[in-house]
C-alpha cells in the first residue's frame, strides 16, 4: 500500500492531477487504508501504517511543510479523542488501583524508562542534565493508551488482562500529572543549563526543521524536541 500510494501520489503531483487540499489529506488516507488492510489480514495496523509511510517515502514522495503542519493538527485532535476515551475507561477502575500498581507505575516512569534512555545516548556526548531531562520527558502516554484500548477490545478474557489495565491506567494517570506539572519548571531549568554550556556543546547545535533537513540524525531530533 505504501509503495503503490507513494507512486500514485508522485505521479498525480507531477501531472497536476491533484490539488493542494487533497495532497494534504492523502497521508491520513494512506495510513488508514494501510491499517484497515493489515487488520483485515490479521496483522498489526501500527506496523503497517509505519512501514507504509517508509515505503511511500522510498518512492520519492516529497513532504511539504504545509502537509506536516496539517498532519500534526490531525494527530493532535485524534490524540485528544484517545485520551477522552481513556478517561472514560479510567473512571470505572480507579477504586481497584492498589499500592502494587502505584509502585510499579513510579518505577516505570523513572528507572525502567530513564535507564534505557541513558544507555541509548551513550557516545552522543550529551551532558548529564540533558540525559536526565530526556529520560524524564521521553516517550510516554499515547502509545500505551492506544495499545491498552486495543487489548481491552480484542483480547477479552486473556489471563492477567485486568492487571495490565490497572498498571497502564495508573502509569499514564501519574504521568499526566507528574509531567504536566513539571514541564514548565523543568523547561526553565534546562534552558538555563543549556545557555551556560559552551558554544560547541551538542545541545547548542542548530537544528533545522525536519522537512528540509538532509542527513537528519536521531540525536539532533531528540534535542530539538527537548527545546
Amino acid at each position: 500500500m505504501g509503495l503503490l500510494g507513494g507512486w500514485l501520489s508522485g505521479r498525480a503531483i507531477r501531472a497536476g492531477w491533484t490539488s493542494t487540499l487533497y495532497r494534504r489529506i492523502e497521508f491520513l488516507a494512506l495510513a488508514i487504508i494501510s491499517w484497515l488492510v493489515a487488520d483485515t489480514l490479521g496483522g498489526s495496523g501500527f506496523i503497517a501504517a509505519f512501514l507504509a509511510g517508509m515505503a511511500s517515502g522510498a518512492m520519492g514522495r516529497k513532504v511539504t511543510e504545509e502537509e506536516i503542519i496539517l498532519t500534526e493538527a490531525e494527530g493532535s485532535i485524534l490524540s485528544l479523542a484517545v485520551f477522552f476515551i481513556f478517561g472514560v475507561v479510567t473512571a470505572t477502575r480507579l477504586p481497584a488501583i492498589g499500592l502494587s500498581e502505584v509502585v510499579y507505575a513510579v518505577l516505570s516512569l523513572t528507572v525502567i524508562r530513564m535507564v534505557p534512555v541513558a544507555i541509548s545516548l551513550i557516545g552522543a556526548g550529551l551532558h548529564r542534565e540533558t540525559v536526565l531531562f530526556l529520560g524524564w520527558f521521553g516517550p510516554r502516554g499515547l502509545a500505551s493508551v492506544v495499545l491498552l484500548l486495543i487489548a481491552v477490545e480484542e483480547a477479552k478474557g486473556i489471563p492477567g488482562l485486568e492487571t495490565i489495565v490497572l498498571v497502564v491506567i495508573t502509569t499514564v494517570l501519574i504521568s499526566i500529572f507528574a509531567h504536566g506539572i513539571s514541564a514548565g519548571p523543568a523547561g526553565k531549568w534546562y534552558s538555563i543549563i543549556v545557555d551556560a554550556l559552551p558554544e560547541d556543546a551538542p545541545e547548542r547545535m542548530e537544528v533545522k526543521e525536519l522537512p528540509v533537513r538532509q542527513g537528519f540524525t536521531a540525536t539532533e531530533g531528540v534535542l530539538k524536541n527537548s527545546r
